[in-house]
């Protein structure tokens, strides 16, 4: 790989910022093709190239940073990965892919926070389309990891989106029953849980009747 002289290398990221400021597309995107030459990291040109793109709004842009995360992942360097997939989900906030994406690395980094806050419309994007199942299977995959994440209030938007689906397996429907009100009762300054089960009762009486027991255990 060729690299630039350190001064001529200064001069470059210089007029490729000069380019950006004057609105002058493909001089910035000469002077980056001249640039990425000297980067030794093919996940940063991708990412430097989706910078320079979206500085024009140029649709194209999302393609390089998804190539960049990509390479990020693959080269494991999740952090990295993570970051390009967040500022795509600022692009494309209803993009399940990116969202899931996201997901997955903030669960492998242990950032609990991350993961509730790109879970969350990932199951409302599922559940909007009717398909609480997936939002189903997402919450089972979150709960079987070790992260320690606050999912009560995504198991419950889920558990009424299940009981208005005529097929809902039972058995499902009581996994989210059972997580709604570990949840709540990990929480004893909340005050949700008699809510809760007034709005399950009203909804569905045999199920009520299957966490009333629960609930009854667990005291």
């Amino acid at each position: 790989m060729k690299h630039l002289p350190s001064d001529k290398y200064n001069v470059a990221w210089f007029k490729l910022a000069e380019c950006v400021s004057r609105g002058e597309k493909e001089k910035a995107l000469g002077v980056y093709r001249l640039l990425v030459h000297s980067l030794d990291d093919p996940a940063l040109a991708r990412q430097l190239e989706g910078d320079i793109l979206w500085s024009f709004k140029d649709s194209n842009a999302s393609e390089k940073y998804a190539a960049a995360a990509e390479l990020y992942q693959k080269n494991k360097r999740p952090h990295e990965a993570a970051a390009v997939y967040e500022h795509l989900i600022t692009l494309h906030p209803d993009s399940e892919h990116y969202l899931t994406k996201a997901v997955e690395l903030y669960q492998g980094l242990g950032n609990a926070n991350k993961v509730v806050s790109y879970a969350q419309p990932l199951v409302s994007a599922y559940l909007a389309k009717n398909e609480a199942g997936k939002a189903s299977v997402l919450l089972e995959t979150l709960d079987a990891a070790s992260t320690p994440t606050n999912l009560t209030n995504l198991h419950q938007q889920v558990l009424f989106a299940l009981l208005i689906q005529p097929y809902a397996a039972p058995e499902t429907v009581q996994y989210h029953i059972k997580k709604v009100i570990d949840g709540l009762l990990a929480n004893p300054e909340s005050k949700a849980l008699q809510p809760f089960m007034s709005k399950l009762q009203a909804v569905n009486e045999q199920h009520y009747l299957y966490a009333y027991e629960y609930l009854q255990k667990q005291g």
